[in-house]
């Protein structure tokens, strides 16, 4: 029940984002998607999207994102008016059998994840160093003398 509650809270936060939003003729170059946006949808349990173009004239980045069950993709675009360009995309779909429902026993091996074992090599070790600080001594001031 705390979930619909955090989603309600997202929700209202990304429609308060957007509203307050500026906007844009998107003229700016040939990629830009049209107009700026966000947007959330969660139609099920474990299953949400949302997505948002912001920018202004001179660049802009857009984000889609995507879950449901165990599949999980996402996908980042931006560019400028100078020519600046890029795209990444990210999926993850296969999680191991039975992941989510308690048993865990149709993924990993128990041998696979020995953890971690320190290195065996002795660490190298430093002396500080050996210096006396140099001294300053100021100069002495002495004021100019009036005639």
């Amino acid at each position: 029940m705390a979930h619909r509650g955090t989603l309600a809270v997202l929700c209202l936060a990304m429609l308060a984002v957007a509203v307050s939003a500026q906007g844009g003729d998107g003229d700016g170059y040939g990629k830009q998607p049209d107009g700026y946006f966000q947007y959330v949808n969660v139609p099920g349990h474990k299953e949400y999207e949302f997505g948002w173009n912001r920018g202004n004239p001179h660049h802009y980045i857009s984000r889609y994102e995507q879950a449901k069950d165990h599949r999980f993709r996402t996908r980042v675009k931006w560019a400028d008016t100078k020519g600046g360009y890029g795209e990444h995309y990210w999926e993850y779909n296969h999680a191991p059998k039975g992941y989510g429902k308690g048993d865990h026993k149709g993924g990993y091996g128990k041998d696979e994840h020995k953890g971690y074992e320190p290195p065996s090599y002795k660490a190298p070790s430093y002396e500080p160093p050996s210096y006396e600080p140099p001294s300053y001594d100021p100069p002495s001031y002495e004021p100019p003398k009036y005639q």
